[in-house]
């Protein structure tokens, strides 16, 4: 999953179902239907949410940083570059995008025209 979001969301059912399992509700599994769960079931159930609840809360979304060559002009993705060489210069460190439109604000204003 690639929503830190969504572990939060996944962790916070996993404990509503072990508390309700620990009060004598009834749970219910895909394949077993609605059960009983043992006090130690709850618990562990309990547990896994709060696990993964800690993991989506620590887990960092990775962001797309662009750059862009200044020789040939073609923007990249920086985690597909190496040491920040411009693929197709081989030799031209490339710029961050929006440092390169403060650089060379002339071109941000040839592209919208």
């Amino acid at each position: 999953m690639k929503n830190k979001y969504g572990w939060i969301l996944i962790g916070l059912l996993f404990i509503f179902e072990g508390i309700f399992s620990f009060l004598g509700y009834k749970i219910f599994l895909k394949f077993s239907g609605w059960i009983n769960i043992t006090n130690y079931g709850s618990l562990y159930l309990i547990i896994i949410g709060l696990c993964l609840v800690i993991y989506g809360y620590k887990k960092q979304e990775k962001q797309e940083i662009f750059s862009k060559c200044p020789n040939c002009k073609e923007v990249f993705n920086y985690n597909e570059l190496t040491n920040g060489k411009c693929k197709n210069c081989k030799e031209i460190d490339t710029i961050n995008i929006e440092e390169y439109f403060k650089k060379y604000p002339t071109e941000l204003q040839d592209k919208n025209e």
